[in-house]
């Protein structure tokens, strides 16, 4: 037993590789942490791209001239074109319109409505402005000029902007002081209806054109009147009526 417990006692225990490790031995190498020379990237190829330069135009004048003139050929060739639809507009139907049912009656209660009321188109409507009027053709021409300005506005509206005008005018409604008179005068007078900065342009056109082409009068179909800036058929219509006391076939669809 002392022989066994002396040999036990004479052996040495090596530290293993991992204990060296731990009192300061040699660390062990690892090649994954070695730093690995990358290769150097490659240069782009970069491609000359070449560019074309237009040749300068010798005679930019006449290019300029040729540009202007196809521009003014297609509208030209745009306008000779005839719209779908736009055709004359009758005066008068070549066909009667067969007659409504219970039209008598209908139009027997608005003549009694009408009998306990005065409306304002009554008292200030298109056919009451040509009244202030001495000249025949300032009448159908004061008319017109009220219904111009009747668009998009009421009457209420409408008569007195036709008195502010005519005081503008120097006392009277014509075509000669509408050309005339400057635009900033014209707005002043109508400033109360509606659109008036639109229907300042429209009346001194219209007076023009009148003049011009008309005899400096109302014309008497409703084509013509339609011609002119500013004036549709339902304007048109009532003018002939109003104007030129004409009958002509004018419905108004709030009467139903």
């Amino acid at each position: 037993m002392s022989t066994r417990k002396r040999r036990a006692s004479t052996r040495v225990i090596r530290p293993t590789s991992r204990a060296s490790v731990e009192h300061g031995g040699l660390e062990p190498t690892d090649d994954a942490t070695q730093d690995i020379e990358s290769p150097s990237p490659r240069r782009s190829k970069r491609v000359k791209r070449e560019v074309k330069c237009e040749p300068e135009i010798e005679d930019l004048e006449d290019s300029l001239h040729v540009t202007k003139q196809r521009a003014i050929a297609r509208r030209s060739s745009k306008s000779k074109t005839k719209r779908p639809g736009a055709s004359s507009i009758p005066q008068v139907p070549e066909k009667l319109h067969p007659e409504p049912p219970n039209w008598r009656a209908t139009y027997a209660a608005i003549k009694k409505m009408r009998a306990r009321i005065i409306p304002p188109v009554d008292q200030m409507g298109c056919q009451v402005v040509q009244n202030a009027e001495t000249d025949p053709k300032c009448k159908r021409y004061s008319t017109l000029v009220a219904l111009m300005l009747s668009s998009q506005t009421k009457d209420a509206a409408m008569f007195p902007a036709t008195v502010r005008l005519r005081e503008a005018l120097g006392g009277s409604i014509s075509i000669q002081a509408m050309i005339a008179v400057n635009d900033e005068v014209i707005s002043e007078a109508i400033k109360g209806v509606g659109f008036w900065r639109k229907k300042t342009g429209y009346l001194k056109q219209t007076a023009i054109k009148l003049r011009d082409e008309f005899d400096s009068d109302v014309p008497q179909t409703a084509d013509e009147l339609c011609s002119l800036p500013g004036v549709g058929p339902k304007m048109a219509f009532l003018c002939l009526q109003m104007a030129w006391n004409m009958h002509v076939s004018c419905l108004s669809q709030r009467i139903t």
